[in-house]
């Protein structure tokens, strides 16, 4: 059953909305999706219903960027809640636990890129 975070969210980072497509692994697991919003601190993973991992569960993801090399951003983090999307799409939001220095470097670039566009 999807439900609202249990706390309410206070945002310290500048929040990308996309359509990216990530993978969230956890030790049983991958469940392929898309990050539909994005920040330094984490994302909203979205996925089939059925499909989202538990809240609490430690997750490795991947999440392919259009900006900074190829391949996939690679990161470690938590589920933290779920929740539906308004036209009903079932998503989990993801905390940010780790990630290697060239990884935080390619989503960074990303960001700040996005930001730039939406100020212009």
């Amino acid at each position: 059953m999807l439900q609202h975070e249990p706390y309410p969210r206070s945002r310290q980072h500048f929040r990308v909305a996309c359509h990216l497509p990530a993978r969230a692994r956890n030790a049983w697991r991958a469940v392929e999706g898309r990050c539909r919003n994005l920040s330094y601190q984490g994302m909203l993973f979205t996925a089939a219903a059925g499909a989202l991992l538990p809240v609490g569960e430690s997750v490795d993801l991947h999440l392919e960027l259009p900006l900074g090399g190829p391949g996939a951003v690679r990161v470690c983090g938590e589920v933290r809640y779920h929740c539906a999307l308004p036209e009903g799409e079932p998503a989990m939001g993801i905390l940010f636990t780790n990630m290697a220095e060239g990884h935080l470097a390619r989503l960074r670039r990303f960001l700040e890129e996005a930001e730039r566009l939406r100020g212009d």
